[in-house]
């Protein structure tokens, strides 16, 4: 196993939406999470006979003896042996246990832009709930948080034990140009599973109808209408994107969306949630959430997030600028859990 470089820049970008999951890349951070994490994540690379590679960076920047270095700490040597001791061994039970191919990775650098790097080569990007460093998580949200604005590519959150294959996916739509995507990677990530598709209806025209003092047969009529609209246009999604005996169920409702989502997830007990992220900008997401960021947090089963496609030039560019914006507030994070550690010292009694 070799150390991947962080002048390593030119990688094969991938098919966006492959016909298969043919490479799935788990990123193991040795937290809480990491046996359900790893064992979804060989899960699917067995029943979709995938490579498997499990990744882990170690971030020279977040050891304090390196104030001034020169070459690689004797720190960094020791992490990066202890890691590499573990992937491996963590990749020979999976590989005997589950009769596949997995591999490891280990990387050096910052690990939002590793993880990026990465990601350009899978098809499929699987993380856990928890990451390991809960006061991090209390400032700016959980590492896959942070990926969900970088990564472009398919990310798995997993928050369950994993013990049997996927039985029954919640597929949210909005008809944005990622629905589709949505719908064919349920189909995909979970062959087995009866998938529900569900649309929430912005009941805001419906608020402004009743402010003005419509007649109530006419915000009645509205309401009937729109729900109609929305039945049909959920057939004709599905039966475009999977064949029209695939989706098991179809459910529309009036409100908000993250929330109806939620609360339909626990309705028809959904062990998966799939949903489409639109090509909002990156810092919108990061200032006001979106609707994916908060199921993402609100969810009790596994989420996966998949984005839409980024056209060419501008996607790159998109990115490149998420990344820099997640270097930086990582590298806030480190300096008030610094200035913290400083404080104690100082107080500490000699």
């Amino acid at each position: 196993m070799d150390v991947v470089s962080n002048d390593e820049r030119r990688l094969v970008e991938r098919d966006p939406c492959p016909t298969r999951i043919a490479c799935i890349l788990a990123v193991v951070d040795f937290a809480r999470s990491l046996d359900a994490t790893l064992r979804r994540a060989a899960l699917l690379a067995a029943e979709h006979r995938a490579q498997l590679t499990l990744l882990h960076v170690v971030d020279p920047a977040g050891f304090r003896p390196l104030r001034e270095w020169l070459g690689r700490p004797a720190d960094v040597e020791l992490k990066l042996g202890q890691a590499r001791a573990t992937l491996d061994r963590l990749a020979v039970e999976l590989a005997g246990r589950h009769r596949l191919d997995a591999r490891v990775e280990l990387r050096v650098g910052e690990a939002q832009q590793e993880i990026v790097r990465a990601a350009q080569r899978a098809d499929l990007v699987v993380v856990g709930a928890k990451g390991a460093n809960p006061l991090r998580e209390l400032l700016l949200g959980t590492p896959a948080e942070g990926l969900l604005r970088t990564v472009r590519r398919p990310l798995l959150l997993v928050r369950r034990p994993a013990r049997q294959f996927y039985r029954r996916a919640l597929v949210p739509l909005d008809f944005a140009a990622c629905s589709g995507r949505a719908l064919q990677w349920a189909a995909r990530i979970a062959p087995r599973a009866g998938l529900q598709a569900f649309h929430a209806i912005d009941a805001s025209l419906e608020m402004k109808l009743r402010a003005a003092d419509v007649p109530e047969d006419v915000v009645v009529d509205h309401r009937a209408r729109a729900r109609q609209q929305a039945y049909g246009r959920l057939h004709a999604l599905a039966a475009e994107h999977l064949g029209p005996d695939r989706v098991a169920g179809f459910g529309v409702r009036h409100g908000d969306a993250a929330s109806l989502i939620l609360a339909e997830e626990g309705r028809i007990g959904a062990d998966l949630v799939v949903i489409g992220q639109d090509g909002h900008s990156a810092l919108a997401s990061f200032l006001l959430g979106s609707v994916a960021q908060r199921v993402l947090r609100g969810a009790r089963c596994d989420t996966l997030v998949v984005p839409r496609p980024s056209s060419p030039g501008r996607g790159t560019r998109r990115g490149e600028c998420a990344v820099a914006g997640s270097v930086l507030a990582d590298r806030w994070a480190r300096h008030l859990e610094a200035l913290r550690e400083e404080a104690g010292e100082e107080q500490a009694p000699r």
